[in-house]
């Protein structure tokens, strides 16, 4: 199961990462063939999608492969809110859900995360500590943002707390969220199988799913000012009327084109950490 960011429920690694255009094509169709001929999943966020796995190179270009491929690095800059109150930057795979402080002296000391249970570690115990898992850029977007330095302690009202070890064992069995939120339209792309269905998400053409709050921040006022410098230039030449009319009409469209993408993305975090912190 993939670890996923309490921020924005995205995926906490790129999953393209090792792959060319035509070896990522080549394994689209390879997740078809065995989904086909395993009678255990039944699950229709694959099934029904099976052809297009298979016929992957139909929805996505080596040129969008590549942009998403880029889009995705943001999602391997972990930060980790541990249990003990300490936020870790850059935090370093170790293994399984485990991850190291790089900045700790001590060797075998590890951060355990969980998706949105809560793990309490005996205070003997200083060699593992519970954590939860969060992109940097969503972490820093929100610290930008709202003035506010999220930490394990703001979470404690979303954890589902186990009476026992049978609730423990049947819910790990299940698919389940980073907590016990509402986390809108990327919580489609979860699957207990695969993990985050990024194949879904390029077949949808979600692609606002795969990027940074930051990084999509940046790209909507560059791509804004852009726009603004462009029609500036074309409204200041000797045009006529009707021409000048037209290309004010063409440049207010893809403004406001720029605008709704922009706000999608920023809604969606902001829409799900106001939850978090119950504003």
């Amino acid at each position: 199961m993939d670890l996923y960011c309490i921020i924005c429920g995205g995926c906490s690694w790129n999953k393209l990462s090792n792959f060319n255009y035509n070896d990522f094509i080549e394994s689209c169709k390879e997740i078809a063939e065995k989904m086909k001929n395993d009678k255990n999943i039944t699950d229709e966020k694959f099934l029904k999608n099976l052809e297009k796995y298979d016929n992957m190179s139909k929805y996505l270009d080596e040129h969008m492969f590549k942009k998403i491929q880029k889009n995705l690095e943001f999602m391997e800059n972990i930060t980790l809110l541990g249990q003990n109150g300490k936020v870790i930057k850059n935090a370093t795979w170790f293994s399984g859900n485990s991850y190291d402080d790089p900045e700790e002296e001590v060797v075998y000391r590890s951060y355990d995360v969980y998706q949105n249970y809560y793990e309490k570690y005996a205070d003997d115990d200083k060699n593992y500590i519970g954590s939860k898992l969060v992109h940097t850029y969503c972490w820093e977007y929100i610290k930008r943002k709202y003035k506010k330095e999220l930490k394990y302690s703001d979470l404690d009202k979303h954890f589902v707390k186990f009476e026992n070890i049978n609730d423990k064992e049947e819910y790990e069995n299940m698919l389940f969220p980073p907590l016990n939120i509402d986390y809108g339209e990327i919580k489609k792309y979860w699957n207990k199988y695969y993990g985050f269905l990024i194949w879904n998400i390029i077949i949808d053409k979600e692609y606002y799913l795969l990027q940074s709050p930051l990084t999509l921040i940046k790209e909507m006022k560059r791509m804004h000012k852009k726009s603004i410098r462009k029609t500036s230039r074309k409204t200041s030449r000797k045009t006529s009327r009707k021409t000048s009319r037209k290309t004010s009409r063409k440049n207010m469209k893809r403004m406001e084109l720029i605008d709704n993408y922009y706000n999608k993305i920023v809604n969606r975090i902001d829409f799900i950490y106001k939850q978090i912190i119950k504003l």
